[in-house]
């Protein structure tokens, strides 16, 4: 029990003694003094902790099971080489979430996972429902089973540096993709050349941030700097605070335009409201109240120095890898982005479907011919048809020049077309597509010079300049 003492105690001590030795306090009474902090340190120890109510006591337990399954394996797949580790974890749920869809809740629908960038599927909802049904039973176990337990604060304090950890990663992961403008990408000849009623609220939304790349830049900051303050206890709280307003913009955000990331963005606020809870009460009186408040132990020095230099060491490593890896990462996919912006076809841009005609018979433009060709866009390796009826046919593109052929391939059929280029302007298709004979029409549409890229800002503006 005293070498246990003497081990808590040393930094104690050790500061006391740097003390003395400075005071030109003699050894003889520099050695009594760590006698003192062991016994205020054994007083303290001797006092129980205050005993939890029940209901923080259930909390906590709900807390701790949720948060987990929740997000594990984050963020310990963030290290290097734990890809195979996890990998059994990570297929466990695509063959328990569908077992419960179809034989507990008896939806008709087949629910399965498929990477598609929507985080609001069936399968998250029914994910969801099996998150909370289990964490309510574990919590429920474990209540009946340490119902003796007075207090949980070392489990609190683990679990906080847990939640710290998984929402730090990601908040610089959305951070970073908007810093670097992927996530909200400048505007495309696409998009100005498409009508406010053809866009969906989604599309809308990434209109407005991808035409603003300061804001774009300023908000990816914001997520960014908040993910850092969590990294370290003393900024804890200020993180979570910056991260609240922060997050919650983002929420409301999704809900408003119907971004498929409802589910994801509510509980990464709930974890940011998890960090800051235990301080709110401390601002409230420093803040509301005009009234002093106490302070809260933050260091926990570990026995010996060699181990704080190591937890220190580990720490930081751990940071500067995912720093490494966010930055560099995200900077690449930047230049590959930029990259594949550059036109590298003649044939790059958007066109109108001036004239077109199918099996011999010409179809007018109109909404009751749903399936003629409105609008065609072409990429370097991508031709985009978008019909009458607004939906959208995509076909991977070979251009021979020579030849002066276009390849569209559709899945694995493959169709070639003949290219003719009266001027500058148009291009006339010829051939059979998709079992019918065609003969399409296209003039040139220069977006570029549109009202929303020409406009810039404006320090002064006598009126209103709203079109």
């Amino acid at each position: 029990m005293m070498r246990a003492i003497e081990l808590l105690t040393w930094p104690v001590r050790r500061r006391l003694q740097k003390a003395g030795a400075a005071a030109g306090v003699p050894p003889v009474e520099r050695e009594q003094a760590p006698t003192i902090a062991e016994r205020a340190v054994s007083t303290l120890e001797s006092e129980p902790s205050a005993e939890w109510s029940a209901a923080k006591k259930i909390a906590l337990r709900f807390a701790f099971v949720y948060f987990v399954i929740y997000s594990f394996p984050s963020p310990f797949a963030s290290i290097p080489g734990t890809d195979k580790l996890f990998a059994p974890f990570n297929k466990l749920g695509l063959v328990i979430i569908p077992w419960v869809a179809k034989r507990i809740l008896h939806l008709s629908q087949e629910v399965s996972w498929v990477r598609n960038g929507s985080g609001d599927r069936t399968y998250n909802y029914v994910q969801l429902l099996c998150f909370v049904a289990f964490s309510i039973a574990a919590t429920l176990l474990w209540s009946i089973l340490d119902r003796r337990r007075k207090s949980y604060d070392k489990l609190f304090a683990l679990l906080r540096v847990y939640v710290r950890y998984v929402l730090a990663l990601t908040m610089l992961g959305y951070g970073f993709s908007k810093v670097f403008r992927l996530q909200f990408p400048e505007l495309h000849t696409g998009r100005l050349i498409q009508t406010y009623g053809d866009s969906s609220p989604m599309g809308l939304l990434w209109n407005f941030m991808g035409y603003s790349g300061p804001y774009t830049i300023f908000s990816g900051l914001a997520e960014a700097v908040g993910g850092m303050l969590l990294f370290f206890r003393r900024t804890t709280s200020l993180g979570a605070l910056l991260l609240i307003p922060v997050i919650a913009n983002i929420v409301i955000l999704n809900f408003c335009y119907d971004v498929p990331v409802k589910l994801y963005s509510s509980n990464l606020l709930l974890m940011a409201i998890f960090l800051a809870g235990p301080d709110l009460l401390r601002i409230a009186d420093v803040i509301l109240f005009n009234r002093p408040t106490q302070a809260v132990k933050l260091s926990s020095p570990l026995p010996s120095r060699w181990m704080e230099y190591a937890r220190w060491a580990l720490k930081l490593s751990f940071i500067g890898w995912i720093l490494y890896r966010d930055i560099s990462g995200d900077s690449q996919r930047r230049k590959e982005y930029a990259a594949m912006r550059q036109p590298k076809t003649s044939l790059f841009g958007y066109y109108d479907v001036e004239e077109f005609v199918r099996n011999q018979v010409i179809v007018p433009a109109a909404t009751a011919q749903p399936k003629r060709w409105k609008r065609v866009g072409i990429n370097n390796d991508m031709f985009s048809v978008r019909l009458m009826d607004k939906s959208l046919e995509q076909y991977k593109m070979e251009h021979d020049p020579t030849k002066k052929t276009l390849s569209l391939a559709s899945g694995d059929k493959k169709f070639i077309l003949a290219l003719e280029e009266p001027d500058a302007d148009h291009l006339i298709l010829n051939g059979n597509l998709n079992g019918d004979s065609m003969r399409v029409q296209f003039r040139k549409v220069d977006a570029s010079n549109s009202l929303l890229t020409t406009r810039g800002f404006h320090w002064i503006n006598e009126v209103p300049y709203n079109r």
